[in-house]
C-alpha cells in the first residue's frame, strides 16, 4: 500500500539506487594508516606552488623537498568565525602567504566560509569575500521568521519533507535548514566535487571536522582521539581507526567494509548544519520544533484538504500524498525531538572485519556494533582541530591557529597541548604566565610543530573591537560590523607577516 503514495520521481530515484548497489557493492573501505591517494598528490601538487611563493618572498631558490608543511585552523564561533576566515584569507593573499599555506582545517563557523570558497576552482587567487559576506547583510534575525521559513514555505520545507523520507533523519537536517537561512545559501553541490578545487595544488587542501557524539558523551577529558571525524574531498573517517571511506560513498550503507546499499552523498547544505551544529539555541531549538510539530498536520490539512476535495470530487492521490508526506516529517521530528538526535548517517564501519589492526585499540568493537553514527560540531571538544593536523601521517611543521573564539583567548591552546600530552603528541612548550593576548603568539621547539596562535581580539586591536559586538548569537550583521571584522581579521595577519615567515623559513632551514 505504500507504494501508492510514492510519486514517480521518488519512484525513480528508488530504481537508480538499486542500479547503483548492483553496479557499486564490490566497493571497499581503506584500511590504512596513510595519506589517501587523492590527498598526497594534492599536498605534493600544492608544495611545487608553496616552493615558488617561498622562493618569490625570501629572495632565494627553494626547492620543493624544502618545503614545511602549514596548517591554517579556523575556529567555530558563529558568524563571527565565518566573516574573519575569510578577512584572514584576504590577509594571507594580500601578504603572499596564502601560497605556503599546505592545508586549511576548519571547525563549525570556519567551515560555513571554507566550504564556500571551494565552490570556486580558483579562489585563492581571486578571493570571493564580497559576494559570500554580502549575503549576511540584512535586518535583526528572528526565529520566528526562521520557523515559517522551514515549517510553511517553499523550498526548505519540501527539503524537510523529504529528508524525513529517509532513515538517516535527524535535527541536523532542520538545522542545515536554518543554516542555509542564516548563511544565505542553500548549497546543493557535494564535498566530492570539490576535489577539482584541490586536486592541482591551487589551492589548500580542506580538512573538516566533526566528532561523534557518542563518544564525546564520555566523562574522560580531554575527549580520546576516537571522538574526532574528518570530512575531506576524497575521503571521510576517523582517523583514529585508520580505515576511511570515499567521500562520494559517504552515507551509504557498508557491512563487512563492503557498500551494500547506495545514497546519494549528502549536500553540502546538510554537511555545513552537521560540521556547524553547536552555534544553535538548542534548548529554544527544542521548544519551537516542538510547537510546530504539534500544528503542522491541522494547517496542511486546512490548506490543501477543501480546495482538494471539492475539486476532484474526493479525496486525490496528490492531497493523500501531502498529508502522508507531512504525517512521515511530523513522525520523525517527533522522534528527533524525544532522542534530541543530531547528525545521524549511516556507520561505515557497521560490522567492518579488523584483520591487521589492532583489535584492542581505541575501542573500535563498540564502533563496529552501531549501525549508525552520531556526528555533531567538533568545536564541542576543541573549538580549533589540532587533532586533525597532529597526526603523524600530514607531517605538519608549522601549525598557524586562527582562534576566533568566545571567552579565554587561549582555551583552545591550552585544551590542544593537554590533548597532545595525553596522547603523545609532538607539541611545544606553552608558557603564558602573565603573557597578555598578542595577535601572534609563537610556540616552537626542534622536535615539534611550530604553533602560531593568533586570537581574534588581542591587545594590539583592543581599542577598535571587541568580542562583545560579535557575539556568537548575532545572525546578522550590518555592512558596517562586516567591513569592520573583515579588516581586524586581515590586519592580524598582515602586521605579523614578518614574524609567520620568519618561523617558516626556520623550519625550512631545518629541512635543509
Amino acid at each position: 500500500m505504500l507504494n501508492w503514495f510514492k510519486g514517480e520521481e521518488e519512484e525513480e530515484e528508488e530504481e537508480e539506487s538499486l542500479q547503483d548497489t548492483t553496479l557499486s557493492s564490490s566497493k571497499m573501505l581503506r584500511i590504512s594508516d596513510e595519506l589517501s591517494v587523492g590527498e598526497r598528490l594534492a599536498v605534493d601538487a600544492r608544495k611545487a606552488v608553496a616552493a615558488e611563493a617561498l622562493g618569490q618572498l625570501l629572495g632565494k631558490n627553494v626547492s620543493k623537498n624544502e618545503v614545511p608543511v602549514v596548517a591554517v585552523l579556523g575556529s567555530g564561533g558563529g558568524i563571527r568565525a565565518m566573516l574573519s576566515l575569510l578577512g584572514s584569507m584576504e590577509g594571507l593573499q594580500e601578504t603572499g602567504l596564502l601560497d605556503c599555506v599546505t592545508y586549511i582545517c576548519g571547525v563549525s563557523g570556519s567551515t560555513w566560509a571554507m566550504s564556500q570558497l571551494y565552490e570556486e576552482v580558483d579562489w585563492s587567487t581571486k578571493l570571493p569575500t564580497k559576494d559570500i559576506s554580502d549575503k549576511l547583510v540584512g535586518e535583526d534575525f528572528s526565529w520566528e521568521y526562521v520557523k515559517e521559513l522551514i515549517f510553511e514555505k517553499g523550498h526548505l520545507r519540501k527539503r524537510m519533507v523529504k529528508a524525513a523520507s529517509k532513515e538517516v533523519f535527524s535535527l541536523t537536517d532542520i538545522w542545515a535548514a536554518t543554516v542555509s537561512y542564516l548563511i544565505g545559501t542553500e548549497n546543493t553541490s557535494t564535498l566530492s566535487n570539490h576535489q577539482e578545487s584541490a586536486n592541482n595544488g591551487q589551492n589548500p587542501y580542506p580538512v573538516y571536522a566533526a566528532i561523534d557524539k557518542d563518544t564525546f558523551d564520555s566523562e574522560k577529558e580531554p575527549h580520546p582521539p576516537e571522538t574526532w571525524f574528518e570530512f575531506t574531498p576524497h575521503e571521510c573517517g576517523f582517523p583514529c581507526h585508520g580505515i576511511f571511506v570515499e567521500t562520494s560513498d559517504f552515507g551509504s550503507k557498508f557491512e563487512n567494509g563492503v557498500k551494500t546499499e547506495h545514497h546519494s552523498e549528502p549536500d553540502m547544505c546538510l554537511l555545513q548544519g552537521l560540521w556547524g551544529s553547536a552555534m544553535g539555541d538548542l534548548t529554544y531549538l527544542w521548544h519551537y520544533l516542538k510547537e510546530k510539530v504539534k500544528n503542522l498536520v491541522h494547517k496542511s490539512h486546512d490548506e490543501h484538504s477543501e480546495d482538494v476535495f471539492y475539486q476532484s470530487g474526493g479525496f486525490s492521490c496528490s492531497f493523500l500524498r501531502t498529508v502522508w508526506d507531512d504525517l512521515k516529517f511530523v513522525y520523525k521530528t517527533h522522534k528527533a525531538l524525544s532522542h534530541w538526535k543530531f547528525g545521524t548517517t549511516f556507520n561505515y564501519l557497521y560490522k567492518c572485519p579488523l584483520e591487521g589492526k589492532d583489535e584492542n585499540i581505541n575501542n573500535i568493537h563498540n564502533v563496529i556494533k552501531k549501525e549508525f553514527l552520531s556526528l555533531v560540531d567538533a568545536g564541542l571538544a576543541i573549538n580549533c582541530a589540532y587533532p586533525l593536523m597532529l597526526q603523524e601521517k600530514r607531517k605538519v611543521d608549522v601549525i598557524i591557529s586562527l582562534d576566533y573564539s568566545n571567552g579565554d583567548v587561549f582555551m583552545t591552546l591550552n585544551q590542544a597541548k593537554a590533548y597532545a600530552d595525553a596522547y603523545n603528541l609532538p607539541f611545544p612548550p606553552v608558557d603564558k604566565k602573565g603573557q597578555k593576548p598578542q595577535d601572534c603568539n609563537v610556540y616552537s621547539d626542534a622536535s615539534t610543530p611550530t604553533v602560531i596562535h593568533m586570537p581574534l581580539f588581542n591587545d594590539s586591536n583592543k581599542n577598535e573591537s571587541t568580542i562583545s559586538d560579535y557575539g556568537t548569537s548575532k545572525m546578522r550583521y550590518s555592512q558596517e560590523d562586516i567591513d569592520r571584522l573583515l579588516k581586524i581579521a586581515k590586519e592580524n595577519i598582515t602586521r605579523n607577516k614578518g614574524k609567520i615567515l620568519e618561523e617558516i623559513s626556520k623550519k625550512m632551514q631545518s629541512k635543509e
